[in-house]
């Protein structure tokens, strides 16, 4: 073959060689959210919240994309990331020599490879190319020359050896919205992971359960549309056969919402099959295990039918406070409270506070629970914030999902070391929402 056309190939393979700057995020990423800052409702707003982030008066002075998707990436062994795209090499290290250095935040470290690094805060790991930046950790003092070891593969990768030839991808490539999410349920908060995975089969690990998530502001909240789904076709059918189990809620505990909650979960279902989704997570079992050596909360749920709510919240001298309620098809289970009179631990007390309610007490820990006037069920470490209800616009945007979280920011992330920086971040993206509400997509 002609030298000069095997030259024409080979130039041409070198210009045609990948710039995706996502390359960068590692293939086995477990969860993987994406910002795409052209589809804000408020992009030239979110530019300028970026910059102010970056310590920079506009986007040339930092020689980062800021029109590019920015990523948000967590790794298998727990370690958070962050993937921007690189418009300027060289500015890049201008704007940390003469902006951050000076501010004493970055330590810029010899180069590796090729590649740049600067440590950030002794704690977070910067290493960027002419392409991508990636920024890593938690880290130590003895593990950064590891991590940088390993950030010199994620920066040369290609479409071949990067997420984008991942499990998360085809999903993350297939969702429309400001923000996107999709994860592997073991990236998530044992917490969140629960409710959101409630139809994944008992036996499923969380690695093969994923969940995928769309967020849109409107008006004062955040709406995600969250699915939980498999790659495995034995497993996702018994999630898609699991959804049957949701109802849509008749809105019975909507204004029990109180104002200092931090989270509540809202759902319709029967007891029985609610009952059997809540022993699929290993997690919820044991809770109720240790609810049932006290009162048999199984006898509970399977008088239930109808809505369903969970409210947690915050407690000044404790872990935590809760109300739960329920719609009842019977009262059945109170033939059984004078047994559990007689068989609660030691140093434990279950007594009268009503006709059908009752106060068990430990001397830590009291909850009152029985069936109140309306005939539903309730149990509740405190009286309820006094201030309660749920406004209309809330109400539609969970009315027609089953079942749904609502998550209220103040309260959630009070004390998180983060919130200083990713709330201004997230602000033009969110709209300044203050109540984040998921909703599941199962129908």
């Amino acid at each position: 073959m002609n030298k000069f056309l095997l030259f024409i190939i080979a130039l041409c393979m070198v210009a045609c060689r990948s710039r995706h700057h996502e390359n960068a995020i590692p293939r086995s990423a477990i969860a993987l959210v994406t910002i795409d800052p052209t589809a804000a409702a408020d992009d030239e707003h979110l530019s300028q919240e970026w910059l102010k982030w970056l310590h920079v008066d506009n986007g040339d002075d930092c020689g980062i994309d800021l029109a590019a998707p920015l990523y948000l990436f967590e790794t298998a062994d727990a370690s958070m990331g962050v993937c921007a795209a690189v418009a300027d090499e060289d500015q890049v290290l201008t704007w940390l020599k003469q902006t951050l250095v000076k501010e004493q935040t970055v330590r810029v470290l010899d180069d590796r490879k090729g590649y740049h690094f600067a440590l950030i805060k002794d704690s977070w790991l910067m290493g960027f190319s002419d392409a991508s930046m990636l920024i890593m950790g938690p880290v130590v003092a003895d593990g950064v020359a590891s991590l940088q070891q390993q950030m010199v593969k994620y920066l040369s990768a290609d479409d071949e050896e990067g997420v984008r030839s991942g499990k998360l991808w085809a999903v993350t490539d297939s969702l429309t919205a400001p923000v996107t999410m999709v994860a592997q349920a073991q990236a998530l908060p044992e917490q969140l992971a629960a409710p959101l995975c409630l139809g994944a089969p008992r036996d499923a690990e969380p690695s093969q359960v994923y969940v995928c998530a769309t967020m849109t502001p409107q008006k004062d909240m955040l709406l995600l549309d969250v699915k939980a789904f498999a790659l495995q076709q034995k497993i996702e059918q018994t999630i898609r056969e699991n959804d049957k189990v949701w109802q849509l809620p008749k809105g019975r505990f909507y204004d029990r919402l109180g104002k200092g909650d931090v989270a509540a979960f809202f759902a319709r279902a029967k007891g029985t099959e609610f009952l059997r989704l809540l022993h699929t997570q290993k997690a919820v079992e044991t809770m109720l295990t240790g609810i049932n050596a006290v009162i048999d909360m199984d006898a509970v749920l399977r008088s239930v039918d109808g809505d369903i709510a969970f409210f947690y919240s915050k407690a000044k001298g404790k872990d935590f406070a809760f109300r739960f309620m329920a719609e009842l098809a019977d009262t059945d289970f109170l033939s059984q409270v004078d047994y559990w009179k007689k068989s609660v631990p030691k140093g434990a007390v279950i007594s009268n506070d009503g006709e059908r309610s009752f106060i068990y007490s430990d001397g830590h820990n009291e909850v009152r629970f029985g069936v109140d006037g309306e005939g539903c069920f309730v149990a509740q470490t405190l009286p309820a914030d006094s201030a309660l209800g749920m406004p209309e616009d809330m109400k539609q945007a969970v009315q027609h999902h089953s079942p749904t979280m609502v998550l209220q920011l103040p309260a959630l992330i009070a004390d998180s070391e983060v919130a200083d920086w990713l709330m201004p971040l997230l602000k033009p993206i969110t709209g300044g929402a203050e109540t984040i509400i998921y909703r599941a997509k199962n129908k």
